[in-house]
């Protein structure tokens, strides 16, 4: 079965786009320490504003870093947020979703109705509230954000939760007289995995996207760690005359979150039966 996928998966070429996108990004940034000309917080105010230049590939701040160097280190910094409130995310809203489609009756309907009053209040403006109480930071982004992102996939578990157990194979086991235990962790789990790998991958760009939006605005990751929405901030003041403090950063959330769209649709299509 892993290698029908896997061949699936290889002749999906906006899967394979994605994802070689998203490794070469990745090693970039676990390679950071070694292909970075700089440290990302050594400052030089004699080379502030310089341009991109052999000696600067990417120019310098206003503070005189090198925009590359944090361009780099940047990386770790969104990928820890994106994965880790990710799987944040994943976990509460798959739990709260097979626990509501195979539960039923009422149990379902407070669940279902916690998560509709949840999903009334727009996720941006939720995450502000929740961090207007804590102080800013990579640690309170990541659970911030995995928090309130759970109840999009709370449902769409729900829902495949909900169709699985009346399938002929769920019912078909039920008459063999097995336990519901037995039937749910083998009949029924294995075939929501893959919703929750696609919208997952998917998520990721999402979390990314927030963290830098919240970075932007100061509430999110705090100087001196760099953060592409922070370099984007910074580079805000100075978008006349230093264009490239703000375009690289830009472009990088751009590229990023691209790839993880690319690759969560890849793997729709990799593991959708109808295709």
């Amino acid at each position: 079965m892993f290698r029908y996928y896997f061949d699936r998966l290889k002749r999906n070429k906006r899967a394979v786009a994605g994802l070689s996108a998203i490794s070469a990004i990745f090693i970039l940034g676990v390679l950071a320490p070694v292909i970075a000309p700089r440290t990302p917080f050594e400052q030089n105010l004699v080379e502030r504003l310089k341009p991109p230049s052999r000696k600067a590939l990417m120019g310098t701040d206003d503070l005189g870093r090198d925009v590359l160097s944090r361009m780099l280190y940047s990386v770790r910094v969104s990928f820890a947020v994106g994965f880790t409130a990710v799987g944040i995310s994943v976990l509460i809203g798959t739990f709260v979703g097979i626990l509501s489609g195979y539960s039923g009756g009422k149990t379902d309907a407070v669940i279902m109705r916690f998560v509709d009053v949840m999903l009334c209040f727009p996720t941006f403006f939720l995450i502000l509230m929740v961090i207007a109480f804590l102080e800013p930071g990579i640690l309170a982004v990541m659970a911030i954000i995995g928090l309130t992102s759970w109840m999009g996939l709370s449902r769409l578990v729900r829902a495949e939760v909900m169709s699985l157990k009346e399938r002929e194979f769920a019912l078909a086991a039920r008459l063999l007289g097995l336990k519901k235990r037995r039937i749910f962790f083998v009949h029924i789990l294995p075939n929501v995995v893959s919703p929750i790998l696609v919208s997952a991958t998917m998520s990721v760009g999402s979390a990314i996207l927030i963290e830098s939006g919240l970075s932007f605005l100061g509430l999110g990751v705090m100087p001196p760690e760099p953060s592409w929405g922070q370099m984007i901030s910074s580079g805000k003041d100075y978008i006349h005359l230093a264009w490239w403090l703000s375009l690289f950063p830009g472009l990088a959330i751009l590229a990023t979150v691209l790839s993880f769209n690319m690759l969560g649709e890849g793997l729709r299509d990799v593991f959708d039966p109808k295709l």
